[in-house]
């Protein structure tokens, strides 16, 4: 008669990490690290993972420890200030059996398994055992050990777990129990029942369209957080990938965090959750990240036209205000440029606003374009600027035909006035100029009277300016003879 298999399910993996530090550390373990030291745990879905701790104090990343019908497993996974450069790892039922130094202290470099170097930037690292039959039943206890390396923190020692030996050098292990595995009766050659376990997997992507959708050329992101819903949680690699293995069947809610300045997508109808069934593994269980901008330049308007044209140089030093779904403000750089980053999409709308310049008037001057309002992405959010004036000569007009010719004197210190209200005096050369003008308008110019000069023709101009170009209003002078009756002077009669 056969005898039918039974499975039982004993509880005993112990998961020891003890951190070493390359020079000696006399302290003892710190108070503030999370310190469990109550016995094993229990798997959870048939994975349970630790906190890989560097330099006894800082989070570096994850190890997870799951087991099936041959091999026990052991999954180192850093997050994005570390890399991986070497692992070394202890796995037994008794700490008697653990290699120590004469003092009594783990020594990584007598576990059994060593893996020396790994390619630069590796960030996840995989190691397996064979699961001894003795160790069925058993606690195991496993040392987890760790050579990182860090721009950010220095090269370090890792250690993971949540237990501690009490020995002068800090150090953690874990402590978990997973299920035991019944072997084949003879009498019955039935392969045993192996619990199957199944595995969740996929990326974290940079959605470049943000579709929602990993489309090839997509990059991934690293560094996210990926949990499942009361459960385990891992970062995503440098290739944005993660994964959860040795899951048993059932329903499992698979929750994406976030990166700063990054917003999930589609924008409106954003996927930060999926729920997947087992059993089959899943891949594919993808999350898409992304943002927009807002862009343009401050620009002088030659042409005053409102559009940025050929050879129109930038304005420096023009603030932008943003406002709506997010706000802030820049100052546009030397090539008058400016960049709103980091926005979200989708339904959001901005207005960005153009701020004032001394002496300047926003174009086209009729209808002045000052603030924006749209949706990102958008480019070429330009904002121009320019001004008109006046200019003109005060002569001595010896012939007397209103136009300024060569080789008549220019006159200094008369006075010109300008419909406005402002007023200036004729320099040495006989120039004026009224500068930071709006344009769009005319302009009446008047010379003042002089004494002992009479105006030659024109007492006022009027004048258009346009396009940046000076409007030209030039005023000519004779002398006065008046007081001589009779006389001609300059073929006039006076």
């Amino acid at each position: 008669m056969k005898k039918s298999l039974k499975r039982t399910f004993g509880y005993a993996v112990g998961v020891f990490a003890v951190a070493l530090f390359a020079f000696s550390c006399a302290n003892p373990l710190s108070p503030t690290l999370p310190i469990d030291s109550t016995g094993a745990k229990t798997l959870v879905n048939g994975v349970e993972t630790f906190t890989l701790w560097a330099g006894q104090h800082i989070d570096a990343g994850r190890v997870s420890v799951w087991r099936d019908a041959s091999k026990l497993y052991v999954k180192y996974e850093t997050n994005s200030s570390f890399t991986i450069d070497q692992t070394h790892v202890w796995v037994g039922s008794s700490l008697s059996d653990l290699p120590v130094n004469n003092l009594g202290v783990p020594a990584p470099g007598q576990f059994p398994s060593v893996i020396g170097s790994y390619a630069a930037g590796t960030k996840t690292a995989t190691i397996s055992f064979s699961f001894l039959p003795s160790w069925e039943g058993k606690s195991l206890y496993i040392f987890s050990h760790a050579a990182l390396l860090s721009t950010q923190y220095g090269n370090q020692t890792g250690w993971a777990g949540d237990n501690s030996l009490n020995i002068s050098r800090w150090n953690f292990y874990m402590n978990v129990v997973p299920p035991t595995i019944v072997p084949v009766d003879p009498e019955d050659p039935e392969e045993p029942e192996v619990p199957l376990t199944y595995t969740i997997s996929g990326f974290v992507f940079h959605d470049l369209d943000s579709d929602g959708v990993k489309d090839d050329g997509e990059p991934g992101l690293s560094g996210v957080q990926v949990s499942l819903a009361g459960g385990a949680s891992a970062l995503s690699g440098s290739d944005g990938a993660y994964s959860f293995a040795g899951l048993a069947a059932g329903s499992y809610t698979v929750n994406s965090g976030n990166l700063a300045g990054f917003f999930p997508t589609p924008y409106d109808l954003p996927t930060v959750s999926r729920t997947v069934s087992l059993p089959e593994s899943k891949t594919g269980v993808n999350f898409g990240l992304s943002y927009e901008s807002i862009s343009g330049r401050a620009f002088r308007d030659s042409n005053a036209n409102g559009a940025f044209d050929s050879g129109e140089e930038g304005l420096a030093g023009v603030r932008l205000a943003l406002s709506g779904a997010a706000t802030g403000s820049v100052m546009s750089g030397p090539d008058g440029s400016y960049l709103f980053d980091h926005l979200k999409g989708g339904s959001s709308l901005y207005t960005v606003a153009a701020g004032d310049v001394a002496g300047e008037y926003h174009t086209p001057y009729a209808a002045p374009f000052v603030s924006w309002t749209g949706s990102a992405s958008a480019s070429g959010v330009d904002f121009g600027y320019s001004h008109e004036s006046v200019s003109g000569v005060v002569f001595y007009d010896a012939n007397r035909n209103d136009v300024y010719d060569a080789g008549e004197p220019l006159l200094s210190g008369f006075g010109v006035r300008l419909n406005t209200g402002a007023s200036a005096v004729s320099g040495s050369d006989g120039s004026y100029l009224f500068d930071n003008l709006i344009g769009g308008s005319s302009y009446t110019v008047s010379a003042n009277d002089k004494e002992g000069f009479v105006h030659s023709v024109a007492v006022s101009r009027t004048v258009f300016p346009a396009n940046a170009v000076p409007a030209k209003a030039d005023f000519g002078f004779a002398v006065d003879y008046s007081w001589i009756p009779g006389k001609l002077a300059n073929g006039f009669t006076i």
